[in-house]
């Protein structure tokens, strides 16, 4: 039992280890000297557990340091992937206010051309219903004319019928009283006795009347 004891403390005896600055791993200087099997065997069971344990260590490490990259960059990605959306939604964002924007404009324009054509139209009907009354009153105005000028002529044609029909009986009047008197005139100065009678008898029935 003291045998390996003893060969640890003649193997720590065996070895000078010297270390140098800058980072680097320490390099063994070592003084060879003669070693039983037991003892060679022994190192390189040492040797293999320290290879074990160092590629142990260093899995280890690489294994924290993996899971520590892995946290880092799921962190990375979750930041750049929130900074996407926060971009994605900035720029749909800008994108739909720019839209409504233009819609807004576009609804706008159109409706100040639409009132603008319904005022062209209510213009053009107010001035067709002018220009409707104005000829209907012109056409009124002529008729009014017309019928007073017609009125007027019938009127002078009445009045020239009615001067021409009594200056007619006048003159059938006046030929009647002439034809009785010369009638008159002659029965007088044939027969005195015969006068009265002959007055009656030669006498007008239309001078009777009158």
């Amino acid at each position: 039992d003291h045998k390996p004891a003893a060969a640890g403390w003649q193997r720590e005896q065996r070895f000078q280890v010297v270390f140098f600055a800058g980072g680097r791993m320490p390099r063994k200087v070592v003084k060879r000297v003669e070693m039983t099997k037991e003892e060679q065997l022994l190192q390189l069971q040492q040797k293999l557990q320290a290879d074990e344990e160092l590629a142990k260590k260093k899995e280890e490490t690489l294994q924290l340091f993996l899971k520590d990259k892995l946290q880092k960059e799921k962190r990375n990605t979750v930041m750049n992937q929130k900074k996407l959306d926060d971009g994605w939604r900035k720029g749909l964002r800008q994108l739909l206010e720019n839209e409504l924007h233009n819609d807004r404009a576009v609804h706008q324009q159109t409706s100040e051309r639409k009132l603008d054509e319904q005022n062209s139209i209510i213009q053009r009907l107010g001035n067709s219903v002018q220009e409707a009354e104005h000829q209907e009153i012109q056409q009124q105005n002529c008729y009014l004319q017309g019928a007073v000028h017609q009125q007027a002529r019938k009127d002078k044609w009445l009045k020239t019928r009615k001067q021409q029909r009594e200056g007619s009986l006048q003159e059938l009047q006046s030929a009647r009283i002439s034809n009785w008197m010369k009638m008159s005139d002659l029965q007088h100065r044939a027969s005195l006795p015969l006068q009265t009678n002959s007055d009656q008898m030669s006498r007008p029935k239309d001078l009777q009347t009158l």
